[in-house]
């Protein structure tokens, strides 16, 4: 992709989040789903944005840092280059240029398959920068305090010259670090292109990079300045007091100016800048609200507040010596100068890794001296261009403590048997361990680990925003010592440099293992203080450090000291009551090959634990007798989140004695389990009885009146189209619920209300919450495998309908409670569940050639419905429109399976996806997902209420179930029902919206009281759209989406309504008759012996249908005029409620057609037959049912079309010399005319007349006028535009007329030359449509059962009615193609040669006849001769 259609991309995504915004700026939404809708569309942007900065045209390489070990590479990292790529827009630079970060080694490939420990092999601090060359100095800038010096290093090596007990001696002359090189020449003169810069210094090759006093070119001069806020006001302008020095005493001003003392000189101009490597803000100030900034009364902060009075900031100037870098010394005789002892490393031979302290094996030893060095003009010789190493100098170190608080963790890998848990904190070079917690998944550790004297180089400021990091590592200790690994994570401890900064707090950290898997979190905190003492290179006092005292020592077993976490630090505790509501197991898997029968729920709150009974046949009942669990006291953090979690453990009661653990599941998330008791659960029973009187007699009276509907009995104009029988069925609400009103016609005269479309599953509608408010699903996995937090690779092994109460004591006394709200009920529950699949929408075909014959496969628990039969041929988006019922018993069968398969004829069907739905959620939620209310309580007709219950019901068991008080009725003075009181507010009819029809609904108070139910969230009356997905497809991915709702009836209710009928609309079968008469001016397009003719023929087909009905064909015509008096007889299949016809299309053998609609089009084509070459087109005229009058020609439209007569030429002398009338057409005197330049020219052939197309027919408001208007022009044929209004054929019986037949192209000898047209007049029309023909028939439309009783035969025959067709009106030469040909053929021949032959025939008779009387004469001479 080049860089153009990049930004074009990137430019679509911007204008896409704005929209977004935009749209969710001003949609209406809940406070709910804003806040969902708000995290989604940020999920979103933050991925659009990470797409948009990555660069997929960068030429940039990525950075390797590569890890050597006794020569060989061990391990590796990678660090992108955009992370570290600097620009001088801070937006697009890397956000890790320049800082300080750790980068982690991993492993190589084959060595991690070596070390199944995920060890690591090093964590590597570092900071990069890349940019280019002529910006170093924003490198510089960022390295302040530190500066980059490049040092020569030469190293002295010396060995024993007997190993163990010989002296050192030296081994070469002085070389570089590999003992390869020799470096003696270097000991008195630089290198080429190089100058030193400084004097010899030694330094081992362990320490940190500090300049010394030594090597210190610059030294700085410090002061302070002091601002402050005259009288008191936080509000005031800082203005400046004085200079001072640290501890508080003033300077005078002339101290400023005052010059540096002899042998030093200022650098640059002198001027005093702020030191911003010190404690402070970006401008190096410090704020407090006292003057005092040191001390053990300090009160300073790095942010300015608004109490705060007071700030100073630290001045410095640098001064450098005059007779700094002006001696150079040698470095033989600098080490003559250092004792022998001196600077030595020591290791066992020259492989070995060298270290400070002797030990007695040691043989090689060495030492390491530097000088610093920089470039000169002078170019570099070849060996000394890589002599030099860079170093960052830092000018300030100091100490400081870290201190780790590990407190406990959760749902950790588990480990094997007799395993133990303890965490290893590693932090710059210096590990530590925890305490070891025996057996645990979710151990507690309460330790501090303390890290002290950490020599940790660089400004505090640095430090403070990118401090070193932590790695800490959890580990398992087996009974044979070996580790075992239980994930990793990198945390950044929190810098404080003074009292008045926050501590930091508690918080999760994420357990990480290789290819990014998770597992198990640890809680704890980690910060970093700033040791009392002295700043090792400046050499003064860190009085500003802050270190809080040393926690409590433990009560140890081990001999080890250790602390506990101090008590500000471990999260508060309070008293807490937990209650567990363990409703029944779910989808119990088997383990160790046998079922789980009789299981049983350990639960695990802290320190306390508590079981429950087994249940005696979970196949029978899986709901616990005793399904509430109280602890009335339990110890838990104020904030729940830092607790750690709850266990539930699944057993099984075998025989003997045996409780094997079937799986486990930890709860984190006590959000959702914090309850807060209602007056309503603390108060008692509520009394039902008079509202309980009021619903009966409420639904005795509805019950009185008739609930018997007709539709046409109310009137036709509600329920009846005006182009046919359109019933309002199912799919028109549906229709109209999504916005498609041409398929609901009449929906509004109706007055019935709408459903609602969920454009995902009902769990998913946020009102709902997944149906969880009653019971929430705990799932076990097996603890005994080590998965991950992949819900992928997590075996479960069952499922616990349950939830979980946690209240907080009030005044010291537990709130606990005695009935939980929403119990309605109890042990399996018989119900008959009915699924509604309506259609599904982008389905992913498992073939190449992305088409499905797609079918439905339901199960609910054992039993299992195959739809095989009604598949959808050729779709990948079916309407299925098909219900399947069940009986069943909820818990028992709870689990609802739709599986979407591909037919398949040779091959084994495919599945393409397949949704869950769990109807016991449904069944027992507040929110009543069994079946959803209507928004209107219609009681008439096919689409009424089809609930159970009245709404009046519905609310009163609502009121009961949720333990609210009983509903009041409101009466008037009349003692009639006017309203309702529910929880304090009253409704009444006039809070509702009037009905469009009150006859066909219910009562009012039945009407206040749906009302009610609305408004508090029960579920409407709706279709959701469920994902479905494939196991071969990963599992998680979209395959496609179901449209579908599922009701639940419990028998126990009362009975069961009717089913709705939301089978797919049947089509209307109908008849179209096409009584073809005859065309008249059609034209002709070829020539047959030399004269303009055609065979003439029709076909018609209505749209969609690729088989045409033909006509006979009418031989030879010449002049324009073809007869037929033919029948056509088509069937097709009509949609009246969308006013199409179905085209059927069978594209693979032995599979259904394939049916789409199409518009209700007639086509007829006017065809020329060809014997031997494929058939000529004349013209075709597409004729609409729903205006079939569109474009008939009236008498005066019909322009009579001119056929050119060919030109004869007559030499008879008797009558046609004067042009006698007498003369007939075959006279032999008679004879085409000769030209006398060539051959006679063809017969022309005719012209077509324009055709100009109706106007459009204008919305008719009253009674149209006919008007008609003629407009002349030679060779235009125009229909009357009319503007009466369209003519349905489905409204009448029959229509007869003329129309044209119109084609766009013509034949070659008939195009018009329309140039001298162009040029007379611009705006003509050169792209015209011609009349090339003028068709008389009619056309007739009835239904099947007309059809049937009213029979006709096609083309000519019996029964020959309606109308009665004769013979056409043509010679029966012309009937066939060989008859057709004789007489023209014989009248060609005759024009053409026919005097010629005549005459040559007669001279040839005379000649014989002559010739024979001569020989007869001849052969009687000799008789006559001799006289007889």
């Amino acid at each position: 992709m080049d860089r153009l259609s990049m930004n074009i991309v990137e430019e679509t995504q911007l204008i896409e989040m704005k929209r977004e915004l935009v749209e969710l700026k001003f949609e209406p939404l809940t406070l709910a789903d804003t806040v969902v809708d708000s995290i989604r569309l940020l999920c979103r942007i933050r991925e659009w944005v990470r797409r948009m900065t990555l660069d997929d045209s960068a030429s940039l390489p990525d950075i390797f840092v590569k890890m050597f070990a006794d020569g060989k590479m061990v391990g590796l990292t990678r660090i992108p280059s955009a992370k570290v790529f600097f620009a001088n827009r801070e937006a697009l630079r890397g956000d890790l240029c320049s800082k300080l970060n750790a980068y982690p080694i991993e492993w190589l490939e084959m060595n991690a398959q070596r070390r199944k420990a995920e060890n690591v092999v090093a964590v590597l601090h570092a900071r990069f920068w890349m940019g280019d060359g002529n910006k170093m100095k924003y490198w510089y800038a960022d390295m302040v305090a530190a500066e980059q010096k490049s040092y020569l290093e030469i190293f002295q090596y010396q060995t024993r010259d007997m190993p163990f007990v010989g002296k050192f001696r030296n081994m070469k002359n002085l070389t570089s670090i590999n003992n390869k090189s020799d470096r003696s020449d270097f000991t008195r003169k630089p290198p080429t292109g190089w100058k030193y810069k400084g004097c010899w210094f030694m330094m081992n090759s362990h320490d940190i990079w500090i300049t010394d006093e030594q090597s210190r070119k610059n030294v700085y001069d410090k002061l302070f300045e002091v601002e402050w806020k005259p009288g008191g006001d936080a509000s005031g302008k800082w203005e400046f007091k004085q200079y001072t020095d640290y501890y508080g005493d003033p300077i005078d001003n002339k101290y400023l100016h005052k010059k540096p003392d002899e042998g030093w000189e200022l650098v640059g101009d002198g001027r005093w800048v702020p030191d911003r490597v010190r404690y402070g803000d970006k401008e190096g100030w410090s704020y407090s609200i006292t003057e005092c900034f040191w001390g053990e009364a300090e009160l300073k902060d790095d942010k300015e507040g608004h109490s705060h009075l007071y700030r100073r900031r630290c001045l410095q100037r640098a001064r450098k010596s005059i007779d700094y870098n002006e001696k150079e010394e040698d470095l033989e005789q600098y080490l003559k100068g250092k004792r022998d002892e001196e600077g030595w490393e020591y290791a066992r031979n020259m492989k070995s890794a060298f270290h400070d302290d002797p030990d007695q094996g040691d043989d090689v030893r060495r030492r390491r001296c530097l000088i610093e060095i920089i470039k000169t003009d002078e170019d570099c010789s070849l060996e000394g261009r890589d002599i030099a190493r860079i170093y960052e100098v830092h000018t300030t170190i100091a100490k400081w403590q870290m201190r780790a608080y590990l407190l406990w963790g959760k749902e950790l890998l588990p480990c094997r048997q007799d395993s133990r848990v303890f965490v290893r904190v590693t932090f710059m070079g210096m590990t530590k361990e925890t305490s070891i917690v025996e057996k645990s998944q979710h151990p507690i550790w309460n330790e501090t680990l303390i890290f002290d004297n950490l020599l940790i180089p660089g400004a505090q400021s640095g430090l403070k925003e990118y401090p070193p990091s932590v790695l800490v590592e959890v580990k398992g200790e087996r009974t044979d010592d070996r580790e075992m690994f239980l994930g990793r994570f990198y945390a950044k401890p929190v810098v404080i440099l003074s009292k008045n900064e926050r501590r930091g707090s508690l918080s999760w950290y994420t357990l990480h293992f290789r290819n990014q898997r998770t597992r198990g979190s640890l809680l704890a905190i980690f910060e970093l203080f700033l040791m009392p003492g002295h700043d090792i290179a400046a050499k003064q006092v860190n009085a500003a450090s802050f270190l809080p005292k040393i926690p409590e020592v433990k009560k140890h077993l081990d001999g080890i000291t250790r602390y506990e976490v101090p008590q500000d630090i471990r999260p508060k505790f309070e008293n807490y009551s937990v209650q567990a509501l363990f409703w029944g197991v779910r989808n119990l898997a088997k383990y160790q090959l046998l079922s789980v029968r009789r299981p049983l729920v350990e639960i695990v709150v802290g320190d306390e634990d508590a079981i429950t009974g087994p249940l005696q046949d979970v196949t029978k009942n899986p709901n616990f007798e005793e399904p509430f669990i109280t602890f009335e006291s339990v110890r838990l953090p104020s904030l729940l989140h830092l607790a750690p979690p709850l266990v539930l453990n699944l057993f099984d009661s075998r025989a003997f004695k045996r409780m094997p653990l079937v799986g486990s599941c930890s709860i984190s998330d006590f959000k959702r389990c914090i309850h807060v008791i209602s007056k309503s659960e603390a108060r008692a029973e509520h009394d039902y009885s008079a509202f309980d009187k009021f619903v009966e007699d409420q639904d005795d009276a509805q019950d009185s009146e008739s609930s018997v509907f007709s539709a046409r009995e109310e009137g036709e104009n509600d329920w009846i189209s005006q182009s046919s029988d359109v019933r309002i069925d199912w799919w028109s609400k549906y229709y109209k619920s999504l916005g498609m009103t041409e398929k609901a016609p009449n929906w509004e005269q109706s007055g019935l209300d709408q459903l609602r479309i969920y454009d995902c599953d009902l769990e998913g509608v946020p009102e709902f919450r997944g149906f969880e408010d009653f019971l929430d699903t705990f799932k076990f996995c097996k603890s005994s495998k080590g998965h991950f937090d992949d819900a992928e690779e997590k075996e479960v092994t069952g499922e616990l309908k349950g939830k979980l109460f946690i209240t907080k004591h009030v005044k010291g006394k537990p709130c606990l409670i005695d009935h939980p709200p929403g119990v309605e009920f109890t042990g399996p529950v018989e119900c008959l569940v009915r699924v509604y699949v309506v259609e599904g929408k982008d389905l992913v075909a498992p073939r190449s050639s992305g088409i499905a014959d797609p079918y439905l496969v339901v199960r609910l628990g054992k039993q299992k419905v195959k739809l095989k039969k009604s598949y959808r041929a050729d779709t990948t988006e079916p309407e299925f429109g098909e219900m399947v019922e069940f009986k069943v018993q909820i818990p028992i069968e709870k689990d609802l399976t739709i599986t979407v398969m591909d037919k398949r004829t040779l091959l084994i069907d495919e599945e393409i996806g397949s949704t869950r739905i769990d109807l016991e959620n449904r069944l027992l939620s507040k929110f009543r997902g069994t079946v959803g209310i209507a928004d209107e309580f219609v009681t008439k007709g096919d689409l009424g209420w089809r609930d159970q219950m009245t709404p009046l019901k519905i609310l009163a068991r609502y009121c009961k179930k949720m333990l609210l008080p009983s509903p009041e009725a409101i009466y008037d003075e009349s003692k009639k029902a006017v309203g309702l009181k529910v929880l304090g507010l009253s409704f009444f009819a006039n809070d509702i919206e009037n009905a469009k029809r009150p006859e066909i609904c219910g009562s009012p108070i039945q009407r206040i009281a749906l009302f009610i139910l609305h408004k508090i969230g029960i579920v409407p009356e709706h279709v959701e759209t469920r994902n479905l997905t494939s196991l071969t497809h990963g599992g998680n991915v979209s395959c496609g989406k179901l449209r579908c709702f599922v009701d639940i009836f419990p028998v126990s209710l009362g009975l069961i309504p009717p089913s709705l009928d939301i089978s797919l609309r049947e089509p209307q079968p109908y008849q179209l008759r096409i009584a073809i008469f005859h065309v008249t001016n059609a034209i002709l397009c070829k020539r047959s012996f030399g004269k303009p003719s055609g065979d003439l023929y029709f076909k018609v087909f209505v749209n969609g249908q690729k088989k045409a009905h033909k006509t006979d064909i009418h031989y030879r015509v010449t002049d324009g005029y073809g007869s037929f008096n033919w029948r056509l007889l088509i069937d097709f299949d009509y949609n009246p409620w969308e006013r199409k016809v179905y085209m059927y299309e069978k594209k693979r053998l032995f599979k259904k057609a394939h049916r789409e609609l199409v518009d209700p089009l007639v086509i007829i084509q006017l065809w020329d037959n060809n014997k031997f070459k494929k058939d000529g087109f004349i013209g075709e005229y597409t004729l609409n049912l729903f205006d079939i009058d569109y474009g008939r020609m009236s008498e005066g439209e019909q322009r009579e079309v001119r056929y050119a007569k060919e030109k004869k030429t007559c030499w008879c002398l008797i009558g046609c010399k004067f042009m006698c009338m007498a003369c007939i057409k075959c006279c032999c005197t008679c004879l085409p005319s000769m030209e006398t330049n060539g051959p006679p020219k063809p017969v022309p052939l005719p012209r077509a007349p324009r055709y100009t197309k109706p106007a459009a027919r204008p919305t008719i408001t009253n009674e149209p006028k006919k008007e008609e208007k003629k407009e002349e022009a030679a060779g235009d044929a125009r229909p009357s535009s009319s503007s009466e209004p369209a003519v349905s054929l489905f409204d009448m019986f029959a229509i007869q007329g003329v129309w044209p037949m119109i084609s766009k192209s013509l034949h070659n000898d008939q195009v018009l030359d329309d140039s001298a047209r162009k040029k007379k007049d611009d705006d003509a029309q050169t792209d015209q449509y011609y009349v090339m023909g003028c068709l008389e028939m009619e056309v007739q439309l009835l239904t099947k059962g007309e059809a049937e009783a009213e029979p006709v035969g096609k083309k000519r025959n019996e029964p020959n009615h309606s109308p009665f067709l004769d013979k056409p009106d043509r010679s029966k030469w012309d009937s066939f193609w060989f008859t057709s040909r004789i007489k023209p053929a014989l009248s060609f021949w005759w024009r053409k040669c026919g005097v010629q032959c005549l005459m040559v025939t007669v001279v040839i008779v005379f000649t014989i006849l002559v010739v024979a009387a001569f020989i007869y004469q001849l052969s009687n001479f000799p008789y006559k001769l001799m006289g007889l």
